[in-house]
């Protein structure tokens, strides 16, 4: 009889346990749901809300959820949300932002230490558990350096506690070792992560890709920082992003330290969305379509590659061998893809949350191009480019554009960096082109030498329109025949036409049988950015105020290119054009192809690239000088100058000379589809667009 009644009281005990857990998971993710604010609860708050709802932490990014499991909330903070505590009547109000930008860590954490006087002493505690689990997680090479070798993973747990066991991290059979081993096996703040999912016009999203083949967001838990305190949700989202990701602007090809994630509006509270049932993550979804930035993988350390993937692939993909390489994002981008009712709102007692969804589909599609959209729409006929297959052309042509190329450099000069607003003003520009020549020599400096300190107002903005007259007045000043060229611009057209990658526009217009190309787009100078400090680096003594562009005369198939190239700087004794290029921990060419052509076209033989490290100002550790001619195989390079020759035949044909055109590769909304353009420009707007006439080139001494 004893043993019965101790089994029956057992058993009662079970069943009471289980109801309540039961209870509080319930209570819990009706609390997640509905938007209570967890990191708003007192430290001293007896409430037990975690940051975490899920009590299985044997997570692992090899997710084989079915998709009938996944569930997001989607919460939108427009409203002051009024939330009561469980323990007390009192109310805690909050704005929109508030749960994005609070340090508070859940105070489930602080209940777990109750032998700790203050709560200083337990964020100290968590950041040591925090460091020395990295350490373990970060695989290194018999030096002690870190290796691309696959990152551990956090879950499960059993192997970091036996690390921690193994390192003596501290006596376990104690109470408070028992207290810090209750937190391994169940690390709130590690099991929760957040993260910013860009997707664009072309119905892709932006993704990194682990040594495990998985992709994912950028994204990662919350930290304890060198203050021990909690980051935000934002700063987290941040540095996850940065760190894994850098991005380069296409412009002047430089990397920047910091991408600002809330400067460019893409951590706003309307944008967040949590899957906490299955993968336990928080992603912002932001709509991402600047022409001028793309992003680069910053080392292969966590991740082995980035890039922008197809939505329909994600949902259209079937997992093999139980592995869904999309797990952690298929919820999200099938959240991304539905139409969903945008006013749709869940309430429950004290608090409010609004459901809202980002709908890519029913959304007001645009180009995204630094001409307005009503321009385009007003457009006279819009002609779209057909990149078909040739194979006489093709046979023609192939291996011949490369070698015919036979680029001739006509003359430097130096140009102010500070521009006239005004593009057609002849007189202003000629003042911004030096009549005595600087030649920036290279200097190679020296390694762990730091870079020129940041300076105040180191961005220079550029005319809000680029101006053709620069090469023009080139071109006069060294004598130089226009007519005889097919096609006159500046070199990162022509590189932008053949790499054939991101959205842009130009302008177009045909007088007599030469065609004249005019970026829209963007532009500053920035000081303060690590590729333009390297190069004051290597050409000390040249004036900083101006830059070195080269006149460039060119072949591509049967067109004479006449161009303008920036150029580094240039070999004293060979006074052969050098590109240099910083690079944060590597000595890597990013983008070959790309870097190719920008040199090719400018007849540069050397690219330098400077290895510096991440403090400020960074310090040069390694110098690396590549033969242009040595990157990337020939098969591709006429591949790329073939699609240039293709284009330039195609506006040839069909650029006349009365009006204005625009070149443009984006995604037209009207024709629902992402092509290369040409649109001739309506006679209101031509006024606008006007870049050259035949006025400006008969007051250049130019006669057609």
């Amino acid at each position: 009889m004893p043993d019965r009644r101790g089994k029956s009281e057992k058993r009662r005990q079970t069943r009471e346990q289980n109801k309540h857990n039961s209870e509080r998971k319930e209570r819990n993710n009706d609390d997640r749901i509905n938007s209570i604010d967890w990191s708003l609860i007192d430290y001293d708050d007896e409430n037990d809300f975690d940051e975490c709802l899920s009590d299985d932490y044997g997570i692992s990014n090899k997710s084989t959820t079915s998709k009938s499991q996944r569930t997001i909330t989607i919460r939108n903070y427009q409203h002051n949300i009024t939330t009561k505590s469980s323990v007390e009547t009192k109310t805690s109000k909050y704005t929109d932002e508030h749960c994005f930008h609070d340090r508070q860590p859940p105070s489930r954490i602080f209940n777990i230490f109750p032998n700790m006087k203050s709560k200083i002493e337990v964020m100290k505690l968590l950041k040591g558990i925090q460091d020395e689990e990295e350490r373990y997680c970060q695989p290194k090479d018999e030096y002690g350096n870190r290796t691309t070798t696959k990152i551990l993973n956090p879950f499960p747990r059993e192997p970091i506690i036996e690390h921690f066991k193994r390192v003596d991290y501290a006596n376990f059979d104690t109470k408070d070792g028992k207290q810090i081993l209750k937190y391994l096996e169940k690390p709130i703040l590690r099991t929760f992560q957040y993260g910013v999912l860009l997707f664009n016009s072309e119905k892709q999203i932006f993704v990194v890709q682990n040594h495990d083949g998985i992709w994912n967001a950028p994204m990662s838990y919350r930290k304890i920082n060198q203050n021990f305190q909690l980051e935000t949700i934002n700063e987290t989202v941040s540095r996850a992003f940065n760190k894994q990701i850098c991005a380069k602007h296409q412009l002047t090809d430089e990397i920047f330290e910091f991408y600002d994630l809330q400067d460019q509006q893409h951590l706003n509270s309307h944008k967040y969305i949590e899957n906490d049932q299955t993968e336990l993550i928080g992603l912002f979804i932001s709509e991402f379509d600047d022409p001028i930035i793309e992003f680069e993988l910053r080392d292969t350390y966590v991740n082995q590659a980035c890039q922008w993937i197809s939505i329909d692939d994600v949902i259209k993909h079937v997992p093999e061998n139980q592995l869904d390489i999309y797990g952690t994002l298929r919820s999200f981008v099938e959240h991304i893809q539905r139409d969903t009712d945008l006013n749709k709102t869940n309430s429950n007692n004290d608090v409010s949350a609004t459901i809202t969804t980002l709908n890519i589909n029913t959304a007001p599609l645009k180009r995204f191009l630094s001409i307005r959209d009503a321009i385009f729409d007003r457009a006279q006929q819009c002609l779209q480019f057909e990149n078909e297959y040739n194979q006489a052309l093709d046979e023609n042509l192939s291996g011949t554009l490369l070698n015919n190329y036979a680029p001739k450099i006509l003359g430097s000069s130096n140009f102010k960096l500070h521009v006239h607003e005004d593009h057609l003003n002849i007189y202003q520009y000629e003042k911004c082109i030096l009549e005595k020549l600087q030649i920036p020599y290279y200097n190679q400096p020296k390694l762990n030498s730091m870079f020129p300190h940041r300076i105040h107002n180191g961005v220079i903005p550029q005319a809000r329109k680029t101006s053709i007259l620069p090469i023009l007045i080139m071109a006069q000043r060294f004598k130089i025949d226009i007519h005889k060229y097919d096609i006159i611009c500046e070199r990162n057209s022509l590189r932008n036409i053949a790499m054939n990658e991101n959205p842009y526009v130009m302008g177009v217009k045909k007088i007599g049988k030469t065609l004249f190309l005019r970026r829209h787009d963007k532009r500053f100078v920035d000081k303060n950015q690590a590729g333009y400090r390297f190069e004051q680096m290597c050409i000390r003594g040249y004036n900083s105020s101006t830059c070195f562009k080269q006149l460039v005369e060119g072949n591509i198939g049967t067109f004479k290119t006449l161009i303008t190239a920036e150029t580094d700087a240039i070999d004293e004794q060979t006074h052969q054009a050098i590109e240099l290029k910083s690079r944060y921990n590597t000595i890597d060419i990013y983008d070959q192809e790309d870097s190719w052509l920008q040199t090719f076209l400018s007849d540069t033989k050397t690219i330098i690239v400077g290895k510096r490290t991440s403090e400020e100002p960074p310090r040069l550790v390694n110098l690396h000088e590549y033969n242009v001619s040595s990157i990337s195989d020939d098969t591709v390079k006429n591949k790329i100058l073939l699609h240039l020759y293709r284009v330039l035949d195609f506006l040839q044909q069909n650029v006349k000379q009365d009006g204005i055109y625009l070149l443009s590769r984006h995604y037209d909304p009207n024709l629902e589809n992402h092509n290369l353009y040409l649109y001739k420009v309506a006679e209101q707007d031509e006024q606008e667009l006007t870049f050259i006439t035949q006025q400006i080139l008969a007051q250049l001494g130019f006669r057609f």
